[in-house]
C-alpha cells in the first residue's frame, strides 16, 4: 500500500515533467483498456489495478533515474578522459624535461669533475711549492744564523784588535812622551851649562 500511496502522492506533484505524465497517462489508458476488455473473464480487483499502476510508475522512475545516472557517469568518464589526456601530456612534458635536466646535470657533473681535478692538481703543485719554499726558508734561516754568529765573532775580533791597538797606541804615546821629556831635559841642561859657561867667561875677562 505504501507504493500505491507514493504513486498517488507523486502523481499529484506539479514538479514532474510533462513527458512523464503523458507516458504514465498512456500506459494507464492502455492498461485500463486491457483491463476493460479482460474484465469479463477476470476477477482482478481495484487494488491490484492500482498496485500495477504503482509498480509501472516506480519502474519508470527507476528507469529515468538510471538514465540520468548513466548520463552523469558518461560525463564523468569524459571529464576523466580529458583530465587523463591533460595528465598524459604533462607527464610527457615532464619526462622530456627530466631527460633534458639529466643531460644538463651530466654535463655539469663532467665539467665540475674536470674543474675539481684541475684544482686538485693546482693544489698539489702549490703544496709542493710551499714545501720547497719552506725548505729554502729554513736553509736561509740557518745561513742567516751562521752569518750572524760569524758577524758577532768578527765584531768581537775587531773589538779585541781595537783594544790592542789602543793599548799599543797608549804605550807608544807614553814612550814618545818620555823620550820628548828626556830630550827636553837634556836641552835644558845643555842651555844651563852654556849659560854657566858664558857667565864664567865674562867673569874671566873682567
Amino acid at each position: 500500500m505504501s507504493c500505491i500511496c507514493e504513486y498517488f502522492v507523486h502523481s499529484k506533484d506539479p514538479d514532474l515533467s510533462s513527458s512523464t505524465t503523458t507516458d504514465s497517462k498512456l500506459s494507464v489508458n492502455q492498461l485500463a483498456n486491457k483491463k476493460e476488455t479482460s474484465s469479463c473473464g477476470s476477477d482482478a480487483s481495484a487494488t491490484d489495478f492500482a498496485s500495477a499502476k504503482a509498480e509501472i510508475w516506480l519502474l519508470k522512475k527507476s528507469l529515468r533515474e538510471n538514465h540520468i545516472s548513466i548520463e552523469n557517469l558518461e560525463n564523468l568518464i569524459k571529464l576523466m578522459m580529458e583530465r587523463q589526456n591533460v595528465m598524459l601530456t604533462e607527464i610527457y612534458h615532464l619526462k622530456r624535461l627530466n631527460y633534458e635536466l639529466r643531460e644538463e646535470c651530466r654535463l655539469q657533473r663532467d665539467y665540475h669533475s674536470m674543474e675539481r681535478n684541475a684544482l686538485l692538481r693546482e693544489l698539489h703543485d702549490i703544496r709542493e711549492l710551499l714545501s720547497s719554499r719552506s725548505k729554502m726558508l729554513e736553509e736561509t734561516i740557518l745561513k742567516n744564523a751562521e752569518l750572524i754568529n760569524a758577524v758577532q765573532d768578527a765584531n768581537e775580533k775587531i773589538y779585541m784588535m781595537g783594544m790592542k791597538y789602543l793599548k799599543m797606541k797608549n804605550s807608544n804615546c807614553q814612550q814618545l812622551a818620555v823620550q820628548e821629556y828626556s830630550k827636553y831635559s837634556d836641552e835644558c841642561e845643555e842651555s844651563s851649562e852654556e849659560e854657566e859657561k858664558g857667565t864664567s867667561d865674562s867673569e874671566s875677562m873682567d
